[in-house]
């Protein structure tokens, strides 16, 4: 059986190749594995983009909303550039033939689609299967792999939802041409007024927008906030031999906040009633054990913000370092979501392996090796860490692999990274930190500021009890909460507790802090806690947030390459005046967490998705919903430039069109800008016509030949050039062919595309013999 592997880049096809056992070949690696024929060949990223707005929609400016609708809704796929052009013939080749498919691009949504889409342009129409890469390119993983292969339809549906984000995104090309109409007409204000150029482009998204939001909201609430001085009453009470400091607490409704006291003579006239009473009743005296679980292995969002807080640096620097560590065979695959370790890991042979490769990594040498000792040594006992998990999940936390690391041949930033999850594996592996948690209430018989009939006081306290996992790195323990030393004393529930004291505690409130990078990457995270609607705070908590592990960090550099934020000094994120100016103007519907949440939602549903019939109508369906949603956007940007639509340059533009096809201009399209975009686009969709010089050469062959000249060929250009080349024998060049030359690349890239868009073959020499390509052009016209 002759099987295609397809990875998503070279490096990683020639991991494979090695773990397979496969050599080099033209292009490829080719061999046998497990009796087939294999052969891998990679991509370089993704091949394919939508094409351009005004590739697919060629009557578009950028000075008329009125040319933007009717939005495309199916923009197609196209080569990005010569590079991809050159991959994609390399891997078309060498898929001619193959019996199945091995897809082994990364293990994500970017993977499936940059493989799926692939397939898809190339019309494969045969087996495919999935090589399912979360663990390291090492020949150990890359083997167990290609020998545990998933059926295509197990994360097919990850391409789809890739489909649908793809699509969306793209249609907000089209509202930030409307936004940016704007801006240059002054409807913006100044800050969006740039002129022309990319500094005016006023640029939407569907995820950015949202996340600039966040930054603008936070900024402008530091600005206007007032501090207020406030005071929280504390009485003081003796038993079990000690005093205990109580904290007054207000009784109130289900979901009302906590009051601001501000009246001092008011809490002190409360305070000396309390006094005055003398005395409490403990109506709870509660103990609790409590434990907890060390910190899970890093998902890619919380190794981004660690490296920013502790290091310095960049999201987007963590995931190149991580991204490239993997393909060296020394972390887990990344990208991922989930700080947590499948169940079918917590073996000796698995992640025992791993702790005893790094018992010889002097960061985490001793931890380690305890680690070991404490699962797998002789006699081991240890109950299974926390951070092993049943639960679904594509891939897992980020953790070495068993291979040794070269840190003394690791950069600075390298090696902080791999330590990092070096250090955040072991430490899962130790048990939970103890504490003990006491609490009591005290009533007194004094009516309460919120006019309660008596008043309760509380007082806690948290005592470590046992160090866990806190105890592996050392460091500062966590601190007692609501007193020190040894924990409250021992009082039971129905003893009475004299008042031996009474004062309140002045508080001043402060604003909030501004976003840093490491802040900003946990807010886009855990977007749920930015919103006060229930409903969208759970949505965005079972996506997890705005974004994903491979693209929140794009997100902020996307904000801050346009000029919508910027970085102060010690990572510190704050939005510009563009960046607020672009907030005001585009819909709150659009910068809000809530629509955001109900999107992530529909996308995370089609990922998870099984039945790929169900996936595709669920795709179009979001894709309806987002062009309906952009096109109300362009339809609010229309209705604010009416006086722009006829604009003397578009004016200009049609006339000097008609002038070239030789036709009169319609008075009305000066005065209705639907008649003027109707005039235009009919012009434009008969193609350009012939020069004066081509029409004349068809007549004088023509009239030496006694032929009737079809009458599109003396009004369309492709038409007259098709007759000029059969009966001129001349190339794209101009230059005169013999029966054997080869054909310009013009003519090839025009039979190439011919080929594919009518789903013919084409035939053998195409592109090194001249009349072979010619004769192809001839039986297969553009038109």
């Amino acid at each position: 059986m002759r099987i295609y592997t397809l990875a998503e880049k070279r490096e990683q096809a020639e991991k494979i190749a090695a773990g397979l056992g496969l050599s080099p070949s033209t292009n490829c690696y080719r061999g046998r594995f497990a009796g087939h024929d294999v052969t891998v060949g990679w991509a370089s990223g993704h091949l394919f983009s939508h094409a351009e707005p005004d590739k697919v929609k060629p009557d578009i400016d950028w000075r008329s909303p009125s040319s933007l609708l009717p939005m495309p809704t199916n923009p197609p796929l196209v080569l990005k550039d010569k590079r991809a052009k050159d991959r994609y013939s390399a891997i078309k080749s060498q898929l001619e033939g193959q019996d199945a498919v091995w897809l082994a691009t990364d293990p994500d949504r970017e993977g499936e689609a940059i493989g799926w889409n692939i397939l898809q342009v190339a019309a494969y129409k045969g087996p495919v299967y999935r090589m399912w890469l979360t663990e390291s390119l090492e020949p150990p993983d890359i083997q167990h792999a290609a020998k545990s292969l998933h059926k295509a339809e197990q994360h097919k549906c990850l391409w789809r939802a890739q489909e649908a984000r793809s699509v969306s995104d793209w249609f907000y090309q089209f509202a930030t041409r409307a936004f940016t109409m704007l801006a240059r007409r002054g409807k913006l204000g100044a800050a969006l007024a740039g002129g022309s150029g990319k500094s005016s482009v006023a640029s939407l998204g569907r995820v950015q927008t949202a996340a600039l939001a966040l930054v603008v909201e936070r900024d402008r609430a530091i600005e206007s906030f007032v501090p207020v001085t406030h005071y929280i009453p504390v009485a003081v009470f003796q038993g079990g031999g000690a005093e205990v400091r109580a904290i007054y607490q207000p009784k109130l409704e289900k979901g009302e906040e906590v009051p601001y006291f501000t009246d001092k003579s008011v809490v002190d006239r409360f305070l000396g009633q309390v006094r005055g009473v003398g005395k409490g009743d403990v109506v709870l005296a509660e103990t609790k054990h409590q434990a907890q679980n060390p910190p899970l292995p890093y998902s890619m969002t919380q190794l981004q913000r660690a490296m920013s807080r502790k290091h310095g640096i960049s999201p987007s620097k963590t995931l190149e370092i991580a991204d490239s560590l993997r393909l060296r065979g020394f972390l887990t695959y990344p990208r991922t979501e989930h700080g947590e370790l499948p169940a079918s890991m917590y073996t000796a042979e698995l992640v025992g392996t791993v702790l005893k490769t790094l018992s010889g990594v002097n960061a985490v040498a001793r931890q380690a090796q305890q680690a070991f000792d404490l699962h797998f040594g002789a006699g081991a006992k240890a109950p299974t860490p926390a951070c092993f998990t049943t639960k679904p999940m594509e891939h897992h936390g980020i953790v070495p692999t068993h291979k040794k690391a070269p840190l003394d041949e690791f950069t600075k930033q390298e090696r902080a990274i791999y330590e990092a999850c070096a250090r955040q594996l072991v430490q899962a592996m130790f048990p939970a930190a103890k504490f003990e948690a006491r609490t009591l209430l005290f009533q007194v018989a004094a009516e309460g500021l919120m006019d309660e009939s008596s008043s309760l006081f509380k007082a806690t306290s948290k005592r470590l009890i046992d160090k866990g996992w806190k105890a592996a790195f050392g460091g500062d323990d966590e601190e007692d909460s609501g007193s020190a030393g040894p924990g409250l004393p021992k009082l039971a529930k129905g003893a009475v507790a004299p008042v031996v004291g009474v004062d309140s505690q002045e508080k001043t409130t402060t604003p909030p802090k501004p976003f840093t990078l490491d802040a900003l990457l946990a807010a886009l995270l855990h977007a749920g806690r930015h919103t006060n609607d229930a409903n969208a705070r759970a949505m965005l908590n079972k996506v997890s947030g705005i974004g994903t592990p491979a693209t929140r960090h794009t997100i902020i550099d996307t904000l801050r390459d346009r000029e919508f934020i910027k970085e102060e000094k010690g990572q510190v994120v704050r939005s510009t005046e563009r960046g607020r100016a672009l907030y005001d103007a585009a819909p709150k519907s659009l910068s809000s967490v809530v629509t955001t949440a109900e999107w992530e939602m529909r996308l995370k549903r089609i990922e998870a998705m099984t039945d790929d019939a169900q996936a595709r109508q669920e795709r179009d369906a979001f894709i309806q919903a987002q062009a309906e949603f952009v096109t109300s956007l362009i339809k609010d940007a229309k209705a604010k430039l009416p006086d722009h639509e006829i604009s003397a340059e578009r004016i200009s533009g049609a006339k000097k069109l008609a002038e070239i096809h030789g036709v009169e201009i319609p008075p009305e399209i000066e005065k209705s800008a639907e008649a003027l975009n109707e005039f235009v686009a009919q012009l434009r969709a008969r193609g350009m016509p012939p020069t004066p010089k081509m029409r004349d050469l068809a007549d004088q062959i023509a009239t030496r030949k006694g032929e009737t000249l079809d009458p599109s060929v003396l009004s369309n250009f492709d038409a007259c050039k098709r007759y000029l080349d059969n009966n001129t024998q001349r190339g794209g060049n101009g230059k005169k062919k013999g029966g054997g030359g080869k054909p310009s690349e013009k003519m090839v890239g025009a039979a190439e595309a011919i080929a594919k868009r009518k789903n013919v073959k084409l035939p053998r020499g195409y592109k090194t013999n001249f009349e072979v390509c010619k004769q192809f052009l001839d039986a297969h016209p553009r038109t």
